[in-house]
């Protein structure tokens, strides 16, 4: 045998597997992607959405690029870095291109381990946070029983979802949830400890805003589109839920209430301030049902 044929014997060796690995990638995806086409399930009603749906879609993406960015980052630096190195056939190259070959090789594994890593770090978030919607829909889900209606990942395009929705003669309750992981207090202090002030939430190391402004901005959100959909005013009340904290307010009730999920009974469920018509809350349900009825099998 050769050099010559030896030397694309080895390189051919060390593509192969890279650009086949890169292959089977996308027709995986794309024979999905035509099943999911070309047959039909036996339900053709589409579902409600479960609570976190838009975050288990998210996550089903997520752990996809990160097998596949794992996989390019473990194959195709050393296959690139052959290639390189066997241009020659006869073995022959110049340590300079030597050099040169090894530190864009190492940039390269660098980079595709860094976005590797950085899908890894989001798709732990969206876990976390599918956990925390689900935990809360399970204590939202109990209202049901006391004449609540209660509607999960409300679609609201282009802004993204909001988490929960309740409707009862009480009113109509915009829910978002964050989920937050308790970190070691200061000494003196307890990890399951948070306080809102009326504009930020105090958690025992660090403090956060925007979550109390998109709980705000998502009930005019709704109230803008239910007020449009049933021809009447209706005015959504905002309310952020975090699982597992225990909350104090150090203001009285405002355009946000934050609470733990299980005191949000408190204020769904109030026949003292019945707001709402039974007919009002038919007219609201019919159009967050359509809305949100968008799951297909």
């Amino acid at each position: 045998m050769t050099s010559q044929t030896s030397f694309y014997i080895i390189l051919g060796s060390l593509l192969v597997p890279t650009c086949a690995t890169m292959g089977m990638a996308h027709v995986r995806r794309w024979r999905s992607e035509k099943r999911q086409r070309q047959a039909r399930s036996p339900i053709s009603e589409k579902l409600m959405r479960p609570a976190g749906e838009s975050l288990r879609l998210r996550i089903d993406d997520l752990g996809e690029q990160f097998g596949e960015r794992l996989t390019f980052a473990m194959i195709l630096p050393g296959a690139m870095l052959a290639a390189v190195l066997l241009t020659s056939p006869d073995g022959s190259i110049s340590q300079s291109r030597a050099v040169a070959a090894f530190v864009i090789c190492a940039l390269l594994l660098v980079f595709l381990l860094r976005r590797a890593f950085q899908t890894q770090a989001e798709l732990s978030q969206c876990r976390l946070g599918f956990h925390g919607e689900r935990a809360v829909a399970e204590e939202l889900n109990q209202l049901m029983a006391e004449g609540c209606r209660v509607f999960h990942d409300l679609p609201m395009e282009p802004y993204g979802n909001i988490d929960h929705v309740i409707v009862s003669m009480t009113g109509v309750f915009a829910v978002e949830t964050k989920t937050r992981r308790k970190r070691p207090p200061p000494k003196g202090k307890r990890d399951c400890d948070a306080v809102f002030d009326g504009e930020a939430v105090h958690f025992p190391t660090w403090t956060e805003t925007k979550m109390v402004d998109q709980a705000r901005m998502q009930a005019e959100q709704l109230s803008t589109l239910l007020t449009s959909a049933v021809g009447a005013p209706v005015a959504a009340q905002a309310v952020l839920t975090l699982p597992g904290w225990f909350l104090t307010s150090r203001v009285p009730p405002g355009k946000v209430r934050v609470l733990n999920p299980k005191g949000i009974r408190s204020i769904a469920v109030d026949a003292r301030a019945t707001k709402l018509s039974p007919e009002m809350i038919q007219r609201i349900c019919h159009q967050l049902e359509a809305k949100c009825r968008t799951v297909e099998l």
